[in-house]
């Protein structure tokens, strides 16, 4: 991913991935996932919630880890509203490799989506 998207100044990746595995991610970059208290995923106002995390840190892409989400069915379904609703595309869905511990070097393989915010 470092290599294949393009940012312009002040417009940041949004990651969504277990316990902020994101250490070698060299684009500019903010965490959403339970770690960060960026969103509350168990509001009902996370769709509002996300809309303006995306408009606040302007976000370009989300990046996430697909297993991570669909263990959560509220972000899930708030991915799929945002993709049917033409807010955000699939522009792949690949393999790769996250940290697990830098110290280690340890990372897992996992399936992870992006998809470009338009």
């Amino acid at each position: 991913m470092n290599q294949n998207i393009n940012l312009e100044k002040d417009e940041h990746v949004l990651t969504i991935v277990d316990s902020q595995q994101t250490y070698y991610l060299k684009k500019p970059h903010v965490n959403a996932d339970n770690l960060s208290a960026l969103i509350d995923w168990t509001n009902n106002e996370k769709e509002r919630s996300l809309i303006n995390v995306i408009d606040k840190y302007r976000i370009k892409y989300l990046f996430y880890d697909k297993a991570f989400v669909d263990r959560r069915l509220n972000v899930k379904k708030l991915i799929n509203e945002l993709t049917t609703s033409g807010k955000i595309t699939l522009l792949r869905e690949t393999k790769s490799d996250l940290y697990t511990s830098r110290i280690k070097n340890t990372k897992i393989l996992v399936k992870t989506m992006l998809y470009q915010v338009n």
